[in-house]
């Protein structure tokens, strides 16, 4: 989109967290065409970690472009044979969830909301969800 995306930027900012122990970012394509930042964070033992809130708070330290579409909290990360991060096995990430229940009020909001889901390629989506935080 002609933007450079450093990802050890964004992985520096993801670790910079409190409560993340280990961070990193990758660009899946999960979807011909469709590109996505997407961060992984393991949080610290003990430590609840909310992805909305990680979210927030990179948004508040990165371009808006160099924030990731979605944060997936595991346990910990795939290792390859090697021990080192195997990129190929972290978990695509689950838009759906995201989603909240409100209905379009007007013709003109069904059909925004018609187009969206479209667009993301999900089930439905409701008037008070973000584009961008459902992966547009």
């Amino acid at each position: 989109r002609g933007f450079r995306i450093e990802l050890g930027e964004i992985e520096t900012a993801l670790a910079a967290h409190p409560g993340i122990a280990q961070a990193t970012a990758i660009v899946r394509t999960d979807q011909p065409g469709e590109k996505r930042l997407i961060g992984y964070a393991v949080p610290t033992e003990g430590t609840t970690l909310d992805p909305t809130e990680i979210r927030r708070n990179l948004a508040g330290s990165l371009p808006e472009y160099m924030v990731p579409s979605a944060v997936i909290i595991l346990d910990h990360f795939p290792l390859t044979s090697n021990g080192k991060l195997d990129r190929k096995a972290l978990p695509a990430p689950d838009f759906t969830t995201a989603i909240g229940d409100r209905a379009p009020r007007t013709p003109r909001e069904e059909l925004l909301c018609h187009l969206f889901a479209e667009v993301l390629q999900l089930p439905h989506v409701g008037i008070d969800d973000n584009f961008f935080d459902l992966g547009g």
